[in-house]
């Protein structure tokens, strides 16, 4: 508590801060997610139009305000070994394992990127302009289609994960691909997600973010796959190359085979 003066800390250390009173701040915290206001201290108000009473019969303002900057999710003094997320890396590590405790998603589900709104100074915060949260920290996410659960995810920290890939092709086996075949770092991430539900009969819905080799190595862990494909991305028939076979708008599909799997190439009628 350095730099905070005798009065205020010594106000954090009295009896009216117990574990129930904790538990009541967290609420407070998350209800404000939900009944949002410009400033916190506005939920606190009188005025008529933006009056709340549930936050005041919970907790004084003044008292919110006194725990609010004391609240911290990692031992400042402990070494962050470079690790961006070291504030959070504890909090992380108890929020996904509940995620995956209080629902068992169904049998469709889909990876995606997602935006968390955020303009502060932060090194990891993105700027995506054809998004719509262009400014905020991206996270990777495995949602249920039907319901949009939330049953996995990951917060992505920089540039450098990009470096990183993951050979499809180190064991032999009817189903494996070449050895040049790779999965790049999104795939991985892909991967991570799903871990635990393999075998289980469960189907990916994607877009065309990620490659053919990925879509492999599903198929191997037992994982059924539907999702477009970028025309040039590796593994896919030279016939899917729209520059290389013409194809007109609304015209007959073609379909390809491989492997196990289904692969469709049409041109519909917004297509150039």
């Amino acid at each position: 508590m350095e730099g905070w003066d005798a009065d205020r800390a010594s106000a954090w250390h009295d009896h009216l801060t117990t574990v129930p009173k904790l538990k009541a701040f967290l609420g407070l915290v998350l209800l404000m997610g939900v009944v949002w206001c410009p400033r916190y201290h506005l939920h606190w108000s009188t005025m008529e139009m933006i009056h709340h009473p549930f936050f005041s019969a919970i907790m004084p303002r003044n008292r919110y305000s006194l725990l609010r900057p004391f609240l911290h999710l990692s031992d400042n003094t402990a070494p962050n070994q470079n690790n961006r997320l070291h504030k959070l890396e504890s909090f992380l590590s108890l929020l996904t394992p509940t995620f995956h405790y209080l629902y068992f998603p169904k049998k469709m589900i889909s990876p995606d990127g997602s935006m968390i709104k955020f303009k502060g100074c932060l090194g990891i915060a993105q700027y995506m302009p054809k998004k719509p949260i262009k400014w905020g920290i991206k996270a990777w996410a495995l949602c249920e289609s039907d319901s949009g659960y939330t049953w996995n995810w990951e917060v992505y920290t920089g540039h450098e994960e990009a470096l990183q890939v993951v050979n499809a092709g180190d064991h032999d086996g009817p189903n494996s691909h070449p050895p040049e075949s790779s999965i790049c770092a999104r795939g991985k991430v892909v991967l991570s997600l799903v871990e635990g539900l393999e075998g289980k009969g469960y189907w990916l819905f994607c877009d065309n973010f990620y490659t053919p080799a990925l879509f492999q190595k599903l198929t191997e862990n037992g994982f059924g796959y539907c999702g477009t494909a970028r025309p040039l991305a590796k593994g896919l028939p030279t016939g899917a190359n729209p520059k290389v076979h013409k194809m007109k708008k609304g015209g007959c599909p073609k379909y390809y085979k491989k492997k196990g799997q289904m692969r469709v190439v049409c041109m519909d009628q917004k297509n150039g």
